[in-house]
Protein backbone atom coordinates (compact mmCIF):
# COMPACT_ATOMS: atom_id res chain seq x y z
CA UNK A 1 0.00 0.00 0.00
CA UNK A 2 1.35 3.66 -1.02
CA UNK A 3 2.12 5.67 2.20
CA UNK A 4 0.08 8.64 2.84
CA UNK A 5 2.15 12.12 2.63
CA UNK A 6 1.14 15.15 4.51
CA UNK A 7 2.59 17.94 2.50
CA UNK A 8 2.88 21.58 3.70
CA UNK A 9 -0.20 24.24 2.28
CA UNK A 10 2.17 26.64 3.88
CA UNK A 11 5.04 29.01 2.82
CA UNK A 12 7.39 30.42 5.44
CA UNK A 13 8.59 29.12 8.41
CA UNK A 14 7.09 27.34 11.54
CA UNK A 15 7.27 30.13 14.16
CA UNK A 16 6.08 32.47 11.37
CA UNK A 17 3.07 30.67 10.98
CA UNK A 18 2.02 30.72 15.02
CA UNK A 19 2.95 34.23 15.33
CA UNK A 20 1.19 35.48 12.75
CA UNK A 21 -2.11 32.98 13.84
CA UNK A 22 -2.17 34.32 17.02
CA UNK A 23 -1.77 38.01 16.13
CA UNK A 24 -5.14 37.49 14.02
CA UNK A 25 -6.93 35.21 16.27
CA UNK A 26 -6.50 38.29 18.80
CA UNK A 27 -7.63 41.15 15.59
CA UNK A 28 -10.63 38.35 14.97
CA UNK A 29 -11.52 38.52 18.87
CA UNK A 30 -11.56 42.48 18.65
CA UNK A 31 -14.27 42.49 16.20
CA UNK A 32 -15.58 38.87 16.32
CA UNK A 33 -19.77 40.83 15.85
CA UNK A 34 -18.73 42.00 12.77
CA UNK A 35 -17.42 38.39 11.06
CA UNK A 36 -20.23 36.69 12.31
CA UNK A 37 -22.43 38.94 10.45
CA UNK A 38 -20.78 38.43 7.07
CA UNK A 39 -20.36 34.48 8.04
CA UNK A 40 -22.31 32.73 11.16
CA UNK A 41 -20.13 29.77 10.87
CA UNK A 42 -17.26 32.72 12.35
CA UNK A 43 -18.48 32.77 15.69
CA UNK A 44 -17.07 32.39 19.18
CA UNK A 45 -17.30 28.34 18.91
CA UNK A 46 -14.83 28.82 16.06
CA UNK A 47 -12.55 31.55 17.32
CA UNK A 48 -12.45 29.03 20.32
CA UNK A 49 -11.17 25.95 17.86
CA UNK A 50 -8.59 28.32 16.39
CA UNK A 51 -6.87 29.15 19.39
CA UNK A 52 -6.88 25.55 20.27
CA UNK A 53 -4.85 24.67 17.02
CA UNK A 54 -2.94 27.48 17.63
CA UNK A 55 -1.92 25.99 21.07
CA UNK A 56 -1.36 22.61 19.53
CA UNK A 57 1.25 24.42 16.73
CA UNK A 58 2.80 26.22 19.97
CA UNK A 59 3.41 22.01 21.17
CA UNK A 60 4.02 20.60 18.76
CA UNK A 61 6.88 18.24 17.95
CA UNK A 62 9.52 19.81 15.24
CA UNK A 63 10.82 17.77 12.39
CA UNK A 64 14.78 18.48 13.15
CA UNK A 65 13.61 17.26 17.09
CA UNK A 66 13.26 14.24 15.51
CA UNK A 67 16.50 14.49 13.47
CA UNK A 68 18.45 15.64 16.37
CA UNK A 69 18.58 12.54 18.68
CA UNK A 70 18.50 10.43 15.02
CA UNK A 71 22.32 12.49 14.85
CA UNK A 72 23.32 11.77 18.74
CA UNK A 73 22.18 8.00 18.03
CA UNK A 74 24.53 8.55 14.91
CA UNK A 75 27.49 9.77 17.20
CA UNK A 76 27.18 7.51 19.65
CA UNK A 77 27.96 4.40 17.10
CA UNK A 78 30.70 6.21 15.83
CA UNK A 79 31.70 6.40 19.15
CA UNK A 80 31.28 2.54 20.11
CA UNK A 81 32.57 1.41 16.85
CA UNK A 82 35.90 3.34 17.19
CA UNK A 83 36.17 1.95 20.75
CA UNK A 84 35.25 -1.55 19.97
CA UNK A 85 38.05 -1.52 17.08
CA UNK A 86 40.68 -0.36 20.28
CA UNK A 87 39.17 -3.21 21.51
CA UNK A 88 39.69 -5.60 19.18
CA UNK A 89 43.28 -4.21 18.22
CA UNK A 90 44.31 -4.92 22.02
CA UNK A 91 43.32 -8.18 21.91
CA UNK A 92 44.19 -9.33 18.78
CA UNK A 93 47.48 -8.40 20.07
CA UNK A 94 46.97 -11.17 22.77
CA UNK A 95 45.60 -13.49 20.33
CA UNK A 96 48.59 -13.25 17.36
CA UNK A 97 51.69 -12.40 19.60
CA UNK A 98 51.36 -14.00 23.17
CA UNK A 99 48.49 -16.60 23.60
CA UNK A 100 48.44 -18.12 20.08
CA UNK A 101 51.72 -16.85 18.14
CA UNK A 102 51.91 -18.43 14.58
CA UNK A 103 48.60 -20.11 14.70
CA UNK A 104 46.83 -18.83 11.79
CA UNK A 105 43.38 -21.27 12.57
CA UNK A 106 43.00 -19.46 15.72
CA UNK A 107 43.68 -15.79 14.58
CA UNK A 108 41.11 -17.09 11.76
CA UNK A 109 38.38 -18.10 14.33
CA UNK A 110 38.88 -14.09 15.82
CA UNK A 111 38.39 -12.62 12.52
CA UNK A 112 42.24 -11.16 11.67
CA UNK A 113 42.10 -9.29 9.07
CA UNK A 114 38.61 -8.73 8.59
CA UNK A 115 38.09 -5.29 11.04
CA UNK A 116 37.83 -3.37 7.49
CA UNK A 117 35.47 -5.61 6.52
CA UNK A 118 33.28 -5.62 9.12
CA UNK A 119 33.27 -2.36 10.48
CA UNK A 120 31.63 -0.41 7.31
CA UNK A 121 28.13 -1.69 8.15
CA UNK A 122 27.05 -1.30 11.87
CA UNK A 123 24.60 -4.32 12.27
CA UNK A 124 27.72 -6.33 10.58
CA UNK A 125 29.68 -4.87 13.51
CA UNK A 126 27.39 -5.44 16.24
CA UNK A 127 27.50 -9.16 15.08
CA UNK A 128 31.54 -9.36 14.78
CA UNK A 129 31.54 -8.02 18.22
CA UNK A 130 29.36 -10.25 19.48
CA UNK A 131 31.09 -13.07 17.98
CA UNK A 132 34.30 -11.65 19.28
CA UNK A 133 33.29 -11.88 22.89
CA UNK A 134 31.76 -15.55 22.63
CA UNK A 135 35.33 -16.42 21.16
CA UNK A 136 37.50 -14.60 23.88
CA UNK A 137 35.69 -16.31 26.55
CA UNK A 138 36.07 -19.36 24.73
CA UNK A 139 39.78 -19.04 24.80
CA UNK A 140 39.86 -16.88 28.36
CA UNK A 141 42.16 -19.02 30.20
CA UNK A 142 44.66 -19.15 27.52
CA UNK A 143 44.35 -14.90 27.05
CA UNK A 144 44.12 -14.66 30.57
CA UNK A 145 47.57 -16.72 31.20
CA UNK A 146 49.21 -14.82 28.17
CA UNK A 147 48.73 -11.80 30.00
CA UNK A 148 45.34 -10.31 28.43
CA UNK A 149 42.96 -9.00 31.38
CA UNK A 150 39.60 -10.18 32.07
CA UNK A 151 38.18 -6.75 32.09
CA UNK A 152 38.47 -6.58 28.30
CA UNK A 153 36.68 -9.77 27.80
CA UNK A 154 33.80 -8.16 29.32
CA UNK A 155 34.28 -4.76 27.90
CA UNK A 156 34.20 -7.03 24.42
CA UNK A 157 30.43 -7.77 25.93
CA UNK A 158 29.52 -4.60 26.88
CA UNK A 159 30.60 -2.85 23.48
CA UNK A 160 28.29 -5.59 22.19
CA UNK A 161 25.42 -4.75 24.01
CA UNK A 162 25.40 -1.17 23.24
CA UNK A 163 25.68 -1.59 19.85
CA UNK A 164 22.55 -3.55 19.43
CA UNK A 165 21.05 -1.13 21.60
CA UNK A 166 22.07 2.07 19.42
CA UNK A 167 21.17 0.05 16.52
CA UNK A 168 17.41 -0.57 17.79
CA UNK A 169 17.35 2.76 19.32
CA UNK A 170 18.61 4.63 15.29
CA UNK A 171 15.99 1.78 13.60
CA UNK A 172 13.01 3.70 15.93
CA UNK A 173 13.52 6.68 15.50
CA UNK A 174 13.97 6.10 11.69
CA UNK A 175 10.70 4.86 11.94
CA UNK A 176 9.26 7.38 14.27
CA UNK A 177 10.17 9.96 12.20
CA UNK A 178 8.12 10.29 9.43
CA UNK A 179 4.83 10.22 11.87
CA UNK A 180 6.09 12.96 14.18
CA UNK A 181 6.31 15.41 10.72
CA UNK A 182 3.29 13.97 9.32
CA UNK A 183 1.37 15.17 12.64
CA UNK A 184 3.20 18.49 12.99
CA UNK A 185 2.67 19.39 9.34
CA UNK A 186 -1.13 18.38 9.95
CA UNK A 187 -1.33 20.36 12.75
CA UNK A 188 0.12 23.54 11.24
CA UNK A 189 -2.14 22.90 7.89
CA UNK A 190 -4.82 23.38 10.45
CA UNK A 191 -3.63 26.96 11.53
CA UNK A 192 -3.17 27.67 8.20
CA UNK A 193 -6.57 26.77 6.63
CA UNK A 194 -8.72 29.05 9.11
CA UNK A 195 -5.87 31.80 9.24
CA UNK A 196 -6.43 31.67 5.35
CA UNK A 197 -10.24 31.97 5.79
CA UNK A 198 -10.07 34.88 8.29
CA UNK A 199 -7.78 36.80 5.77
CA UNK A 200 -10.41 35.99 2.98
CA UNK A 201 -13.14 37.50 5.29
CA UNK A 202 -10.83 40.33 6.72
CA UNK A 203 -10.99 41.55 3.02
CA UNK A 204 -14.73 42.38 3.19
CA UNK A 205 -14.76 43.36 6.90
CA UNK A 206 -11.98 46.11 6.49
CA UNK A 207 -12.72 46.90 2.50
CA UNK A 208 -12.47 50.68 3.28
CA UNK A 209 -9.63 50.25 5.98
CA UNK A 210 -6.62 49.43 4.30
CA UNK A 211 -4.02 49.21 7.41
CA UNK A 212 -6.59 46.69 9.21
CA UNK A 213 -6.89 44.45 5.79
CA UNK A 214 -3.33 44.62 5.57
CA UNK A 215 -2.92 43.28 8.69
CA UNK A 216 -4.44 39.94 8.58
CA UNK A 217 -2.01 39.45 5.11
CA UNK A 218 -0.10 36.03 5.58
CA UNK A 219 2.94 37.20 3.82
CA UNK A 220 6.30 35.33 5.11
CA UNK A 221 9.84 37.04 4.36
CA UNK A 222 10.87 35.75 0.62
CA UNK A 223 14.57 34.25 0.68
CA UNK A 224 15.84 37.96 -0.72
CA UNK A 225 14.90 39.66 2.11
CA UNK A 226 14.49 36.74 4.56
CA UNK A 227 13.25 38.08 7.93
CA UNK A 228 13.39 34.81 9.97
CA UNK A 229 16.92 34.40 12.22
CA UNK A 230 18.55 31.56 13.58
CA UNK A 231 21.11 31.50 16.42
CA UNK A 232 23.54 28.36 17.04
CA UNK A 233 26.08 28.01 19.55
CA UNK A 234 27.41 25.83 22.33
CA UNK A 235 27.50 26.84 26.06
CA UNK A 236 30.08 25.58 28.23
CA UNK A 237 29.10 23.80 31.64
CA UNK A 238 27.76 26.05 34.75
CA UNK A 239 27.78 29.02 32.58
CA UNK A 240 25.60 31.40 31.85
CA UNK A 241 25.62 33.61 28.10
CA UNK A 242 24.04 36.12 26.70
CA UNK A 243 23.48 34.91 23.49
CA UNK A 244 22.28 38.15 21.71
CA UNK A 245 20.79 41.38 21.55
CA UNK A 246 16.89 40.87 20.62
CA UNK A 247 14.53 44.05 20.82
CA UNK A 248 11.42 43.04 23.06
CA UNK A 249 8.05 42.56 21.19
CA UNK A 250 5.52 41.25 23.49
CA UNK A 251 3.89 38.81 20.35
CA UNK A 252 6.98 38.47 18.71
CA UNK A 253 7.51 34.48 18.66
CA UNK A 254 10.84 32.84 19.60
CA UNK A 255 11.51 29.02 18.75
CA UNK A 256 14.06 27.35 21.97
CA UNK A 257 16.12 24.26 21.13
CA UNK A 258 18.41 22.68 23.55
CA UNK A 259 20.50 20.03 22.53
CA UNK A 260 22.30 17.73 24.30
CA UNK A 261 21.48 18.40 27.51
CA UNK A 262 19.24 20.31 29.65
CA UNK A 263 19.72 24.33 29.18
CA UNK A 264 17.75 27.90 30.84
CA UNK A 265 16.81 30.47 28.81
CA UNK A 266 15.19 33.70 29.93
CA UNK A 267 14.87 38.10 29.29
CA UNK A 268 17.64 40.40 30.49
CA UNK A 269 18.66 43.97 30.86
CA UNK A 270 21.66 43.62 32.05
CA UNK A 271 23.36 40.31 30.78
CA UNK A 272 22.98 38.53 34.66
CA UNK A 273 19.66 38.92 35.90
CA UNK A 274 16.69 36.85 34.70
CA UNK A 275 13.32 38.73 34.27
CA UNK A 276 9.96 37.20 34.54
CA UNK A 277 10.42 33.73 33.80
CA UNK A 278 12.94 31.47 33.09
CA UNK A 279 12.32 29.20 30.77
CA UNK A 280 13.57 25.08 31.32
CA UNK A 281 14.34 22.69 28.27
CA UNK A 282 15.11 19.10 28.88
CA UNK A 283 17.65 17.69 26.21
CA UNK A 284 16.59 17.90 22.71
CA UNK A 285 13.38 19.21 23.44
CA UNK A 286 12.01 21.97 21.71
CA UNK A 287 9.48 25.04 22.06
CA UNK A 288 7.53 27.93 20.62
CA UNK A 289 6.67 30.75 22.57
CA UNK A 290 5.94 34.07 22.79
CA UNK A 291 7.89 36.56 24.56
CA UNK A 292 5.39 37.63 26.79
CA UNK A 293 4.78 34.37 27.80
CA UNK A 294 8.68 34.75 28.93
CA UNK A 295 9.07 38.28 30.61
CA UNK A 296 7.11 41.69 30.42
CA UNK A 297 10.57 43.49 28.97
CA UNK A 298 14.19 42.58 28.30
CA UNK A 299 16.62 43.33 25.77
CA UNK A 300 18.75 40.49 25.82
CA UNK A 301 18.44 37.19 25.95
CA UNK A 302 20.31 34.84 27.99
CA UNK A 303 21.29 30.75 28.13
CA UNK A 304 22.15 28.60 31.11
CA UNK A 305 23.53 25.86 31.23
CA UNK A 306 23.89 24.66 34.82
CA UNK A 307 25.19 20.88 33.51
CA UNK A 308 28.15 19.19 33.76
CA UNK A 309 28.70 19.01 30.16
CA UNK A 310 28.86 21.02 27.14
CA UNK A 311 25.77 21.82 25.37
CA UNK A 312 24.41 23.42 21.98
CA UNK A 313 21.31 25.75 21.63
CA UNK A 314 19.50 26.65 18.58
CA UNK A 315 17.31 29.85 19.07
CA UNK A 316 15.00 30.97 16.19
CA UNK A 317 12.75 34.32 15.65
CA UNK A 318 10.98 35.97 13.24
CA UNK A 319 10.60 39.64 12.64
Amino acid sequence: MEKSITRRKFKGSDAYLVNQCSFVHDLVAQDLGKFTDLDKSIDAAYLNDFAVFIQQAFQVVSDEVAIIPQKNATLEMKDLVKKGKKQYETLMYFVTKRAFPNNSVIAKEFGVGKMRHMSSAQARFTLFMETLFQKATHYKTELVAAGCQPTLIDQLELTAKALLQINVKKETLKRSRPVLTGDRIMVLNNCYAVVNVLNAAARIVYSDDAAKKKAFVYKPATKKGQQSTQLEGSIEPACMETMFDLPYKPERTIGLRAIGTDLQFGFSNDGNNIIGKTIMLKADDFLLIKCKQIAPEGNQFICMNQSQITGTYVVEWDG
